[in-house]
């Protein structure tokens, strides 16, 4: 409201569109694609748009994950059982649904209501930055791989290269970040500036964005000519058949599908190897059990006095199935022992 300048019902359509109106902006809708596009053309209504999704997002995970939530909790067992789908997306990865656990914040102490039984604890361990990883192993790019063998962070290393200078801040290596995994999918200049902005706040001018674009494929030409070669392939063919590392294959028709699921669906096969391997080799941790996977995370939980046990065979496992997929890049698992599924 001190946006505003005057009280409003944020869930009224019509009293929003009657604030862009007074600042001069004419809106069909308040959609969220339409308000991004509204903010994008006009800075002035940036900063109401900005609140009025992170009030939308907020309401949504309130009534969704909020107290009616306690009626997934099965009364017998006292825990939530969802229902998975091996191949929920298009992609390769997974789908969870009744409810869906994959979706629950990972701020605002949601997670950190799912809490381990008394006696017990949850070991949380995920991939880093496996996309990228993988990536590098697909393009193949000679700069990136030679980072991952020598243990570098990418981010760090891209904020270096485009920004000229050695000591990067936060800031920075959330920039880096935006481009990273914005380009390796190839965003346009005018797209990654909106991806930067919604997904990471992070805010660029139109030049900075036709530079950075830029000076990231003179940066990785090893992803410039991957991508080079995808889009030539799509102009020859109708319909393009892509695959991930492992060989399962898809048809598509856009180029953004034909860069990105060789590289997610490579991912998913990775977490589903882990799985597999979880339970091959379940005898190591007789009383553990996965409980969640979530993309690029596992969450099993274990007896308190096993959990360091646990750690190790949960990070073995989710190495030992993701290294033979993108060898030379090495595997990075970073894992925690914890009461409760909270961020830490």
């Amino acid at each position: 409201n001190a946006l505003a300048g005057r009280p409003i019902n944020w869930r009224s359509p019509q009293q929003v569109l009657d604030l862009l109106r007074r600042l001069g902006i004419q809106a069909p809708n308040t959609r969220e694609s339409t308000l991004k596009e509204v903010a994008d053309r006009y800075p002035i209504a940036r900063p109401i748009v900005r609140k009025l999704l992170e009030y939308r997002e907020v309401a949504k995970a309130y009534s969704t994950y909020g107290a009616d939530f306690l009626k997934h909790v099965h009364e017998a067992t006292g825990r939530i059982h969802a229902d998975w789908c091996q191949i929920g997306a298009e992609s390769g990865r997974m789908a969870c649904r009744d409810p869906n656990l994959q979706n629950i914040p990972s701020d605002g102490g949601y997670r950190g209501c799912i809490v381990a039984p008394p006696g017990r604890v949850f070991v949380k361990a995920d991939y880093s930055q496996i996309e990228l990883r993988i990536a590098a192993k697909i393009a193949p790019d000679e700069r990136m791989l030679e980072a991952y063998r020598e243990g570098r962070d990418l981010h760090t290393l891209t904020a270096t290269a485009l920004l000229g200078r050695k000591e990067i801040t936060g800031a920075d290596r959330q920039l880096a970040k935006a481009i990273n995994f914005g380009l390796i999918y190839g965003l346009a200049p005018q797209g990654l500036q909106r991806y930067a902005r919604w997904q990471y706040g992070v805010e660029m001018s139109d030049q900075e964005a036709e530079d950075f674009h830029r000076r990231y494929f003179e940066l990785y030409p090893g992803v410039r000519q991957w991508h080079e070669g995808v889009w030539k392939a799509l102009k020859g063919e109708s319909t393009l058949v892509v695959r991930t590392v492992t060989g399962r294959w898809r048809r598509v028709d856009y180029f953004y599908d034909a860069v990105n699921t060789p590289v997610q669906g490579t991912g998913a096969d990775g977490l589903k190897l882990a799985l597999a391997l979880l339970w091959e080799r379940r005898h190591e941790c007789p009383d553990t059990h996965p409980i969640l996977a979530v993309h690029d995370e596992i969450v099993v939980e274990a007896p308190e006095d096993k959990a360091e046990t646990a750690r190790e065979w949960l990070v073995r496992a989710m190495t030992d199935a993701m290294q033979p997929l993108i060898h030379p890049v090495p595997v990075e698992v970073e894992a925690s022992i914890t009461k409760t599924w909270e961020t830490s």
